[in-house]
């Protein structure tokens, strides 16, 4: 009797038939889009040449359970025992496994007594998604990756941490002319550095070593292993089917007679991914921010010049000597600081002519190269500008929250702005703004127009902890025809429930909220954050995207006063 083993992943349905002597007779596999029951009649219709006779059957992976439950009499294993299984049947010398798959990535060691492993969680950053991610921002084909890579001369340094901020280095490496071949091959390294430094970490790395999961088609990411790990060629097996390593175990499992007509039924049966709703927002009106009130020149002649540099736009703001705003800018970063200041103050030049600045603030990420550029009286770090910032905007202020581009803070002050404690996300991307504007791109609109593109929607639930992984999601429920509406507003829902629950690490009861950064303009997102905090509301101010330039100018003006 032929053994079929079915591997229903998170990304992939996976199918190999073996014979009764355990030889590999055919495989298949294809993407299911959040539909794994369709994509697995699919696969079994296609094998249906194979399946004139009744098979045995063994179940695995992240979303086969429902399946196995349905199908009594089958085979079922874990995740891990079955690729554990299927490595020893396709590279019998192994002695550990590195499995990096479209989703999801394992290190397992000691294999031949009682094997430990971790996983990469939640996050894309280490699996396969990562590089799909990329190839599509550089508008590539994944099928083209190893053709590309090997055409590489040089590994530049780019990140690992997260597959979306991965994309502003390589729009830096883009700038300063690096070839894409490089940039690619840069990519290999960087997930493998944050694969070992993750996932790996103090486990032993027991040789030989198989490598397991669809990424193994990357020959690029097989040179990173081997010299990141310093693997000599007999020490890293690559062995065919390895993409198949967990359905090859599943079938070694299998048991019980089946029909392919009974798999089929069964198929039919199988409960598909589930998006639940989440209860609707409020009903909200129009933001009602409106745009900060200038005086458009200092009143005394004296003045502060105020300058945030963060990774997705640079913040120019004038103060006047009574603390009130004369001017401000906000200029894309677009990876050259230096540049985007330069630009700021031209336009700073050509509306006011020579100004005088009494102080000059810098804080960013990009602040200390600026800083010395400009012979800044204060360089500070974002912490503290974002606190004395938003005191100057609402004083009464004992919390605040600041969403970026590329990070999220929560910072307790006391009654001087001063910093008694903060948290920082910068290593995910899922709760940041960059998450909700690729969002809407995705539903093809623009963040602006948030507010009322969700309005009167029911928030889908978002399962997905990583944005990479979300936006695969999102794609599921446009093919299930969930509203765009109902998506985005669960993408917000995702977003200020990630940041509320990052938050009670640190934040007083009954907070004083401010919310500052560029999503605090929009009504939506207070209105889910303050449902998430358990408080009535949060404040703002039409100056809530420039605090951190605010701040920053604040801070010099204190230090010339000294």
């Amino acid at each position: 009797m032929y053994r079929l083993g079915i591997d229903i992943g998170t990304a992939t349905v996976k199918l190999v038939l073996t014979d009764e002597n355990k030889t590999i007779i055919t495989t298949w596999e294809t993407l299911h889009h959040n539909q794994p029951s369709t994509m697995l009649k699919m696969g079994i219709t296609e094998l249906g040449v194979f399946l004139t006779e009744a098979v045995a059957v063994g179940i695995t992976g992240a979303d086969a359970l429902s399946f196995h439950k349905v199908l009594k009499d089958s085979g079922f294993l874990e995740d891990v025992p079955a690729i554990v299984e299927g490595t020893k049947l396709l590279a019998s010398s192994a002695r550990s496994i590195m499995e990096i798959g479209s989703q999801g990535s394992r290190f397992i060691t000691q294999i031949d007594q009682v094997p430990q492993f971790a996983t990469n969680g939640h996050c894309a950053g280490g699996t396969g998604s990562f590089f799909e991610d990329q190839m599509s921002r550089l508008g590539l084909s994944i099928e083209d990756y190893s053709e590309l890579v090997e055409q590489a001369t040089s590994v530049p340094r780019l990140s690992g941490r997260c597959a979306v901020f991965a994309k502003t280095d390589i729009i830096h490496r883009q700038q300063e002319g690096v070839r894409t071949p490089d940039i690619l091959l840069g990519l290999c390294y960087a997930m493998i550095k944050n694969y070992k430094a993750t996932i790996v970490r103090d486990l032993l790395v027991d040789k030989p070593v198989a490598f397991c999961g669809g990424v193994t088609k990357n020959r690029g990411v097989i040179r990173a292993i081997k010299e990141v790990f310093g693997l000599q060629e007999d020490e890293l097996i690559v062995p065919a089917y390895a993409s198949f390593a967990g359905a090859a175990g599943a079938a070694l499992h299998a048991s019980g007679s089946f029909t392919s007509e009974r798999l089929f039924l069964a198929a039919d049966h199988m409960k598909e991914s589930h998006h639940g709703s989440l209860s609707a927002l409020p009903a909200f009106s129009e933001n009602t921010l409106s745009d900060p009130a200038c005086t458009q020149f200092p009143v005394s002649g004296k003045c502060a010049l105020g300058i945030d540099i963060g990774s997705t736009s640079t913040d120019l703001v004038i103060i006047g000597e009574h603390n009130e705003l004369v001017d401000y800018q906000y200029l894309r970063t677009a990876g050259n600081p230096e540049a985007a200041v330069r630009k700021g103050l031209a336009s700073i030049k050509e509306r006011f002519g020579e100004l005088v600045f009494q102080a000059v603030g810098v804080t960013g990420s990009g602040r200390e190269r600026v800083g010395r550029m400009l012979g800044a009286d204060a360089i500070r770090d974002e912490i503290t500008a974002q606190a004395a910032g938003a005191a100057h905007c609402v004083p009464e202020v004992d919390t605040v929250f600041e969403i970026g581009g590329q990070d999220s803070k929560v910072i307790t002050i006391d009654d001087l702005g001063c910093v008694t404690d903060f948290l920082m996300n910068d290593k995910c991307a899922a709760g940041t703004g960059r998450f909700l504007e690729m969002t809407m791109k995705r539903v093809e609109s623009e963040i602006e127009r948030i507010d009322t593109f969700v309005k009167d929607a029911k928030p889908a639930k978002i399962n997905s902890m990583c944005a990479v992984f979300a936006e695969s999601e999102i794609v599921g429920l446009l093919a299930q025809d969930i509203a765009p509406g109902d998506i985005v507003l669960g993408c917000v829902e995702s977003i200020c429930q990630r940041t509320a629950a990052f938050a009670q690490k640190l934040a007083p009861a009954n907070p004083k909220v401010f919310f500052s950064g560029g999503l605090a303009q929009f009504d939506v997102i207070k209105r889910s954050l303050a449902s998430h905090l358990g408080v009535k509301e949060v404040a703002t101010d039409p100056l809530c995207q420039y605090t951190g330039a605010i701040g920053a100018a604040i801070l010099g003006i204190r230090k010339i006063k000294r």
